[in-house]
């Protein structure tokens, strides 16, 4: 049980440090919000976690068939690249407006 919690707190600890959709969610969204976005996305992250937590605690994943957990592997990445290609969209479109208003008038 120790041996498995020590695991487990070490592979969080080394996902947490890896650059990823939240933390890239949390800039963007202080970009716009201000500095209280952050706490606000961390607490909402943070619920969720719990619920998966607990939900692996009780035992979800002996019911779950490999099948569907490869399903929501797939559903995962796809939804990381949707968001993904927001951002960038978002950004040309900002980087567009910026660009023109150092246009020379013709």
């Amino acid at each position: 049980m120790i041996k498995a919690l020590i695991l487990g707190f070490t592979v969080g600890i080394s996902a947490a440090i890896i650059p990823g959709p939240m933390m890239f969610a949390t800039i963007e969204a202080s970009f716009h919000k201000g500095w209280r976005a952050g706490p606000s996305i961390f607490m909402g992250h943070a619920l969720v976690e719990f619920v998966f937590f607990m939900l692996i605690l009780i035992g979800a994943s002996s019911f779950l068939r490999r099948s569907v957990i490869s399903y929501l592997a797939i559903i995962g990445g796809l939804i990381m690249v949707v968001f993904g290609l927001t951002m960038i969209k978002k950004k040309q479109k900002k980087s567009l407006q910026w660009m023109s208003r150092f246009q020379p008038a013709v």
